[in-house]
């Protein structure tokens, strides 16, 4: 039997709803803000680089914004109205079957903790079978330990694991 997240009733219904254009303007800069410092983080990029490769890898992915074809970037918003955070999902066009890819989930400080991701999720798994899409597929940073736990939560699995080991100039020789 396939876990899914729609087994789960705990979580607020939240909705999700196209972005407004003063809404992607915000977010495409906070999410490439974040993007940036999360490879810094990792050990990917340089600091001094990094805000304009994660401009460059958006610009790829996003090169029309929200009406880049087969991409969806959301507003999440809950049973009262409010924008709790934003999901970016996109159709995949490569590998077996039909996938989708998790790009974004950020769910606003104020509103952590609530339940939203989780729910955003479940309602992500409902859009994507609707769509005719078989799995959906997204990217954790090792640090990101709190995301990770949300996803297995959900039902994810873990498919790849990259590791690396930072050597000292003592170590090299």
């Amino acid at each position: 039997m396939r876990k899914t997240t729609r087994q789960r009733s705990s979580s607020p219904r939240v909705r999700l709803v196209p972005m407004s254009a003063d809404e992607f303007t915000t977010w495409w800069q906070a999410a490439i803000d974040s993007y940036a410092r999360e490879k810094v983080r990792a050990g990917n990029w340089d600091a001094a680089d990094a805000p304009a490769l994660a401009e460059h890898s958006y610009r790829e992915l996003l090169p029309q914004g929200t009406a880049t074809p087969g991409n969806y970037v959301c507003s999440i918003i809950n049973e009262d109205g409010d924008s709790v955070g934003a999901l970016w999902f996109a159709e995949g066009t490569e590998g077996p079957g039909r996938p989708a890819y998790l790009y974004d989930l950020v769910v606003y400080e104020a509103f952590r903790r609530q339940g939203y991701a989780l729910s955003a999720l479940q309602v992500l798994e409902e859009r994507v079978c609707e769509m005719g899409l078989d799995r959906i597929i997204l990217h954790v940073f090792g640090h990101n330990r709190s995301a990770q736990a949300l996803y297995e939560r959900a039902g994810y699995i873990v498919t790849n694991v990259v590791m690396c080991r930072t050597l000292s100039p003592l170590e090299t020789k």
